[in-house]
């Protein structure tokens, strides 16, 4: 009887340290998914933020070139003719009046 205990609690103790290891090799592969995620979100949003710099440098570059004549045509290019104050400022393109 004895004999059968130590088998049964062998036998108990190998069926947990496999569980144990399976979770442990889970865990371990969820979080290098996560990190992955994670590289592919953070190199998505430096992509993003190059893109919205260079959009602003050219917006910048395109207001001190505006300066001259190509200035007036900038204004009336911007939708401030609508209504008809023409005060230089830009209206959002959601406003309609």
């Amino acid at each position: 009887m004895y004999q059968y205990c130590l088998y049964k609690r062998q036998a108990e103790k190998e069926g947990m340290m496999r569980v144990v290891d399976i979770m442990n090799k889970k865990d371990i592969e969820r979080k290098a998914r996560e990190q992955r995620k994670e590289k592919v979100k953070e190199e998505r949003r430096l992509v993003k933020d190059q893109e919205l710099d260079t959009q602003l440098a050219t917006l910048k570059e395109a207001k001190m070139a505006g300066g001259g004549l190509d200035g007036g045509v900038a204004a009336v290019g911007r939708g401030s003719g609508n209504g008809g104050s023409g005060g230089g400022e830009a209206k959002p393109w959601w406003k309609v009046w």
